[in-house]
Protein backbone atom coordinates (compact mmCIF):
# COMPACT_ATOMS: atom_id res chain seq x y z
CA UNK A 1 0.00 0.00 0.00
CA UNK A 2 1.79 3.15 -0.52
CA UNK A 3 -1.39 5.06 0.48
CA UNK A 4 -1.65 4.97 3.71
CA UNK A 5 -5.64 4.95 4.29
CA UNK A 6 -7.87 4.50 7.61
CA UNK A 7 -11.32 3.95 8.47
CA UNK A 8 -12.96 6.74 10.40
CA UNK A 9 -16.46 5.94 12.45
CA UNK A 10 -18.48 8.11 14.89
CA UNK A 11 -20.60 5.76 17.74
CA UNK A 12 -22.27 6.18 20.84
CA UNK A 13 -23.36 4.26 23.64
CA UNK A 14 -26.34 3.33 21.80
CA UNK A 15 -24.98 1.84 18.62
CA UNK A 16 -22.25 0.06 21.06
CA UNK A 17 -23.60 -3.54 19.80
CA UNK A 18 -23.22 -2.66 16.27
CA UNK A 19 -19.94 -0.69 16.33
CA UNK A 20 -19.04 -4.06 18.19
CA UNK A 21 -20.04 -6.08 15.14
CA UNK A 22 -18.34 -3.70 12.99
CA UNK A 23 -15.26 -3.90 14.21
CA UNK A 24 -15.53 -7.71 14.57
CA UNK A 25 -15.91 -7.45 10.39
CA UNK A 26 -12.89 -5.09 10.02
CA UNK A 27 -10.93 -7.96 11.29
CA UNK A 28 -12.50 -10.55 9.00
CA UNK A 29 -12.25 -8.27 5.87
CA UNK A 30 -10.30 -5.78 6.31
CA UNK A 31 -5.78 -5.14 6.03
CA UNK A 32 -4.47 -4.54 9.42
CA UNK A 33 -2.40 -1.86 7.75
CA UNK A 34 -5.55 0.22 7.98
CA UNK A 35 -6.75 1.75 11.41
CA UNK A 36 -10.00 2.08 12.53
CA UNK A 37 -10.56 5.16 14.90
CA UNK A 38 -13.96 4.93 16.54
CA UNK A 39 -14.56 8.75 18.07
CA UNK A 40 -17.06 8.82 20.79
CA UNK A 41 -18.86 11.00 23.14
CA UNK A 42 -16.04 11.56 26.30
CA UNK A 43 -18.74 10.03 28.53
CA UNK A 44 -18.74 6.77 26.59
CA UNK A 45 -15.09 6.49 26.49
CA UNK A 46 -14.57 3.95 28.89
CA UNK A 47 -17.36 1.82 27.48
CA UNK A 48 -15.55 1.59 24.37
CA UNK A 49 -12.43 0.46 25.51
CA UNK A 50 -14.01 -2.85 24.83
CA UNK A 51 -13.24 -2.38 21.37
CA UNK A 52 -9.79 -0.72 21.39
CA UNK A 53 -7.69 -3.47 20.24
CA UNK A 54 -5.69 -4.54 17.25
CA UNK A 55 -6.59 -1.93 14.54
CA UNK A 56 -9.03 -0.20 16.44
CA UNK A 57 -8.23 2.57 18.02
CA UNK A 58 -10.59 4.79 20.45
CA UNK A 59 -10.70 8.74 20.48
CA UNK A 60 -13.08 11.65 22.28
CA UNK A 61 -14.46 13.82 20.71
CA UNK A 62 -13.19 16.57 23.17
CA UNK A 63 -9.82 16.29 21.12
CA UNK A 64 -11.27 17.83 18.27
CA UNK A 65 -13.57 20.25 19.48
CA UNK A 66 -12.18 23.81 20.76
CA UNK A 67 -11.60 24.56 24.48
CA UNK A 68 -14.63 27.19 24.63
CA UNK A 69 -17.01 24.80 23.30
CA UNK A 70 -18.69 23.21 26.80
CA UNK A 71 -21.00 20.67 26.11
CA UNK A 72 -24.48 21.88 28.01
CA UNK A 73 -25.29 19.06 31.18
CA UNK A 74 -28.80 18.58 30.48
CA UNK A 75 -31.12 17.75 27.44
CA UNK A 76 -33.08 20.47 25.71
CA UNK A 77 -36.49 19.13 23.47
CA UNK A 78 -34.74 15.43 23.40
CA UNK A 79 -31.10 17.04 22.21
CA UNK A 80 -27.75 17.44 23.53
CA UNK A 81 -26.47 20.98 22.63
CA UNK A 82 -22.92 22.46 23.05
CA UNK A 83 -22.67 26.01 24.32
CA UNK A 84 -20.20 28.96 23.90
CA UNK A 85 -20.04 32.86 23.91
CA UNK A 86 -19.17 32.77 20.31
CA UNK A 87 -21.63 30.22 19.13
CA UNK A 88 -25.50 29.53 19.01
CA UNK A 89 -25.96 26.00 20.52
CA UNK A 90 -24.46 23.62 18.86
CA UNK A 91 -26.71 20.17 18.41
CA UNK A 92 -25.13 16.71 18.23
CA UNK A 93 -25.62 16.25 14.92
CA UNK A 94 -23.27 19.44 14.00
CA UNK A 95 -20.70 18.30 16.35
CA UNK A 96 -20.18 14.82 14.69
CA UNK A 97 -19.95 16.84 11.41
CA UNK A 98 -16.72 18.81 12.80
CA UNK A 99 -15.31 16.03 14.17
CA UNK A 100 -15.28 14.14 10.85
CA UNK A 101 -13.67 17.14 9.65
CA UNK A 102 -11.54 17.68 11.88
CA UNK A 103 -10.10 14.05 12.27
CA UNK A 104 -6.28 14.75 10.79
CA UNK A 105 -5.93 17.08 13.98
CA UNK A 106 -5.77 13.38 16.30
CA UNK A 107 -5.01 10.63 14.07
CA UNK A 108 -1.50 9.14 12.91
CA UNK A 109 0.30 11.96 10.63
CA UNK A 110 1.31 9.40 7.87
CA UNK A 111 -2.49 8.73 7.08
CA UNK A 112 -3.17 10.14 4.05
CA UNK A 113 -6.88 9.69 3.42
CA UNK A 114 -9.93 8.22 5.97
CA UNK A 115 -13.08 6.64 4.79
CA UNK A 116 -15.58 7.90 7.12
CA UNK A 117 -18.28 4.71 7.98
CA UNK A 118 -21.04 4.71 10.31
CA UNK A 119 -21.20 2.44 13.25
CA UNK A 120 -24.48 0.75 11.82
CA UNK A 121 -22.40 -0.44 9.07
CA UNK A 122 -20.56 -4.23 8.72
CA UNK A 123 -18.44 -5.30 6.09
CA UNK A 124 -19.32 -8.39 4.42
CA UNK A 125 -16.78 -9.00 1.72
CA UNK A 126 -13.05 -8.22 1.63
CA UNK A 127 -12.04 -4.83 1.65
CA UNK A 128 -9.89 -4.55 -1.72
CA UNK A 129 -7.35 -1.38 -1.34
CA UNK A 130 -7.23 -0.87 -5.47
CA UNK A 131 -10.78 -0.51 -5.55
CA UNK A 132 -10.15 2.81 -3.51
CA UNK A 133 -6.72 3.83 -4.59
CA UNK A 134 -5.61 4.46 -7.96
CA UNK A 135 -2.49 5.97 -8.40
CA UNK A 136 -2.47 9.11 -6.78
CA UNK A 137 -6.36 9.29 -6.37
CA UNK A 138 -8.37 8.44 -3.80
CA UNK A 139 -12.18 7.20 -4.48
CA UNK A 140 -15.02 10.28 -4.11
CA UNK A 141 -18.60 9.16 -4.68
CA UNK A 142 -20.35 11.90 -7.27
CA UNK A 143 -23.92 10.65 -8.44
CA UNK A 144 -25.64 12.62 -10.92
CA UNK A 145 -29.33 13.59 -10.02
CA UNK A 146 -31.84 13.16 -12.73
CA UNK A 147 -34.06 14.81 -9.77
CA UNK A 148 -32.31 16.42 -6.67
CA UNK A 149 -33.63 15.88 -3.52
CA UNK A 150 -35.03 19.21 -2.26
CA UNK A 151 -34.03 18.88 1.12
CA UNK A 152 -30.28 18.86 0.14
CA UNK A 153 -30.76 22.76 -1.41
CA UNK A 154 -29.71 23.59 1.80
CA UNK A 155 -26.87 21.60 2.16
CA UNK A 156 -25.53 23.26 -1.42
CA UNK A 157 -26.38 27.12 0.44
CA UNK A 158 -24.40 26.56 2.78
CA UNK A 159 -21.41 25.29 1.17
CA UNK A 160 -21.88 28.17 -1.11
CA UNK A 161 -21.86 30.78 1.55
CA UNK A 162 -19.16 29.09 3.53
CA UNK A 163 -17.02 28.75 0.45
CA UNK A 164 -17.86 32.13 -0.67
CA UNK A 165 -18.71 30.33 -4.00
CA UNK A 166 -20.06 32.17 -7.67
CA UNK A 167 -21.90 29.35 -8.61
CA UNK A 168 -25.53 28.94 -8.83
CA UNK A 169 -27.34 26.96 -6.22
CA UNK A 170 -28.82 24.04 -9.22
CA UNK A 171 -25.27 23.79 -10.67
CA UNK A 172 -24.62 22.80 -7.41
CA UNK A 173 -27.28 20.77 -6.47
CA UNK A 174 -26.77 18.21 -9.47
CA UNK A 175 -24.30 15.75 -7.69
CA UNK A 176 -25.10 14.02 -4.64
CA UNK A 177 -22.16 13.53 -2.27
CA UNK A 178 -23.36 11.33 0.15
CA UNK A 179 -22.87 7.98 0.42
CA UNK A 180 -22.33 5.44 3.50
CA UNK A 181 -18.60 5.21 2.75
CA UNK A 182 -17.16 8.81 1.93
CA UNK A 183 -13.30 9.49 1.20
CA UNK A 184 -11.69 12.63 2.82
CA UNK A 185 -7.57 13.78 1.38
CA UNK A 186 -5.65 15.24 3.97
CA UNK A 187 -4.31 17.74 1.83
CA UNK A 188 -7.77 18.56 0.31
CA UNK A 189 -9.48 18.57 3.53
CA UNK A 190 -6.90 20.96 5.12
CA UNK A 191 -7.26 23.31 2.45
CA UNK A 192 -10.44 23.16 2.46
CA UNK A 193 -10.92 24.05 6.29
CA UNK A 194 -8.35 26.75 5.65
CA UNK A 195 -10.79 28.35 2.97
CA UNK A 196 -13.28 28.23 5.58
CA UNK A 197 -11.16 30.19 8.76
CA UNK A 198 -10.36 32.46 5.85
CA UNK A 199 -14.04 33.29 5.09
CA UNK A 200 -15.08 33.92 8.90
CA UNK A 201 -14.31 36.73 10.84
CA UNK A 202 -12.43 34.84 13.85
CA UNK A 203 -10.42 32.75 11.30
CA UNK A 204 -11.66 30.02 12.82
CA UNK A 205 -13.34 27.35 10.90
CA UNK A 206 -14.68 25.74 14.18
CA UNK A 207 -16.69 28.64 14.75
CA UNK A 208 -18.06 29.10 11.60
CA UNK A 209 -19.75 25.56 11.45
CA UNK A 210 -21.15 26.69 15.17
CA UNK A 211 -22.83 29.17 13.47
CA UNK A 212 -24.02 27.54 10.81
CA UNK A 213 -27.61 25.92 11.08
CA UNK A 214 -27.88 23.06 8.94
CA UNK A 215 -24.76 21.82 6.33
CA UNK A 216 -23.07 18.93 4.88
CA UNK A 217 -19.97 18.01 5.60
CA UNK A 218 -19.99 15.22 2.45
CA UNK A 219 -21.53 18.19 0.25
CA UNK A 220 -19.26 21.06 1.59
CA UNK A 221 -16.13 18.70 1.02
CA UNK A 222 -17.64 17.09 -2.51
CA UNK A 223 -18.61 20.64 -3.63
CA UNK A 224 -15.21 21.96 -2.57
CA UNK A 225 -13.42 19.31 -4.51
CA UNK A 226 -15.35 19.05 -7.65
CA UNK A 227 -16.25 22.86 -8.18
CA UNK A 228 -13.12 24.23 -6.74
CA UNK A 229 -10.30 22.22 -6.84
CA UNK A 230 -11.75 20.33 -10.51
CA UNK A 231 -11.28 16.72 -8.47
CA UNK A 232 -7.43 16.79 -7.40
CA UNK A 233 -6.51 13.95 -5.68
CA UNK A 234 -9.99 12.00 -6.63
CA UNK A 235 -11.84 9.61 -9.23
CA UNK A 236 -15.20 9.66 -9.31
CA UNK A 237 -17.55 6.69 -8.57
CA UNK A 238 -21.23 6.24 -8.63
CA UNK A 239 -21.58 3.01 -6.75
CA UNK A 240 -22.75 2.20 -3.44
CA UNK A 241 -21.12 -0.53 -2.14
CA UNK A 242 -22.24 0.03 1.53
CA UNK A 243 -26.59 -0.36 0.50
CA UNK A 244 -28.92 0.53 3.25
CA UNK A 245 -31.21 -2.15 4.73
CA UNK A 246 -34.02 -0.64 7.34
CA UNK A 247 -34.33 -2.98 9.99
CA UNK A 248 -37.42 -1.44 10.25
CA UNK A 249 -39.19 -2.47 7.69
CA UNK A 250 -37.09 -5.86 7.88
CA UNK A 251 -38.11 -6.78 10.89
CA UNK A 252 -38.62 -10.55 11.21
CA UNK A 253 -35.99 -13.13 11.02
CA UNK A 254 -36.84 -14.57 7.25
CA UNK A 255 -37.20 -11.24 5.66
CA UNK A 256 -33.91 -9.56 7.19
CA UNK A 257 -32.58 -12.81 5.50
CA UNK A 258 -33.83 -12.81 2.40
CA UNK A 259 -32.89 -9.11 1.85
CA UNK A 260 -29.56 -9.70 2.97
CA UNK A 261 -28.97 -12.66 0.47
CA UNK A 262 -30.75 -10.02 -2.01
CA UNK A 263 -28.59 -7.29 -1.32
CA UNK A 264 -25.49 -9.57 -1.40
CA UNK A 265 -26.38 -11.05 -5.12
CA UNK A 266 -24.49 -7.92 -6.25
CA UNK A 267 -20.48 -8.50 -5.99
CA UNK A 268 -19.59 -5.10 -5.76
CA UNK A 269 -21.35 -4.95 -2.89
CA UNK A 270 -18.68 -5.33 0.08
CA UNK A 271 -21.12 -4.35 2.88
CA UNK A 272 -24.22 -3.62 4.43
CA UNK A 273 -25.76 -0.02 6.09
CA UNK A 274 -28.06 -1.34 8.74
CA UNK A 275 -30.07 1.63 9.51
CA UNK A 276 -32.11 2.48 12.77
CA UNK A 277 -34.12 5.10 11.70
CA UNK A 278 -36.30 7.20 14.39
CA UNK A 279 -34.49 5.56 16.91
CA UNK A 280 -37.47 5.84 19.82
CA UNK A 281 -40.20 6.05 17.74
CA UNK A 282 -39.23 2.44 16.01
CA UNK A 283 -37.07 0.41 18.38
CA UNK A 284 -40.57 -1.81 19.18
CA UNK A 285 -40.23 -3.18 15.53
CA UNK A 286 -36.52 -3.14 15.48
CA UNK A 287 -34.99 -7.17 14.69
CA UNK A 288 -33.42 -8.26 17.81
CA UNK A 289 -29.37 -7.69 17.71
CA UNK A 290 -28.61 -11.06 18.24
CA UNK A 291 -30.88 -12.27 15.71
CA UNK A 292 -29.45 -10.23 12.91
CA UNK A 293 -25.60 -10.78 14.18
CA UNK A 294 -26.48 -14.37 13.67
CA UNK A 295 -27.85 -14.12 9.98
CA UNK A 296 -24.42 -11.42 9.47
CA UNK A 297 -22.28 -14.38 10.61
CA UNK A 298 -23.47 -16.81 8.74
CA UNK A 299 -22.39 -14.91 5.81
CA UNK A 300 -18.75 -14.05 7.23
CA UNK A 301 -17.96 -17.94 6.82
CA UNK A 302 -18.08 -17.41 2.89
CA UNK A 303 -15.68 -15.11 2.72
CA UNK A 304 -12.12 -13.83 4.61
CA UNK A 305 -9.20 -11.38 3.96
Amino acid sequence: MNKKLAIVTMSFKDDFKECGLLCKSIDIFVSDEIIHYIIVNDEDYKLFQAYNYGQHKIRKISEILPKWLIRFPFKIAGHRFHISPFTYPVRGWIIQQICKLGVFEIIDKNIDAVLNLDSESVFMRPFNYDYFVKGENYIMFKLKESEPDPADKEFCIAAKRLLRIDADISSLQQYSYINELVCFERNNLTELLSLIASNNIFGNWKMALCNTYRFSEYYLYGIYVNAILEGKNHFFDDKRIFPHLSIKEYNEKTSFENKVKEIMRDDKVIGLWLQKTLRKKNSQYYLEFDAKKQIIESFWKLNSK
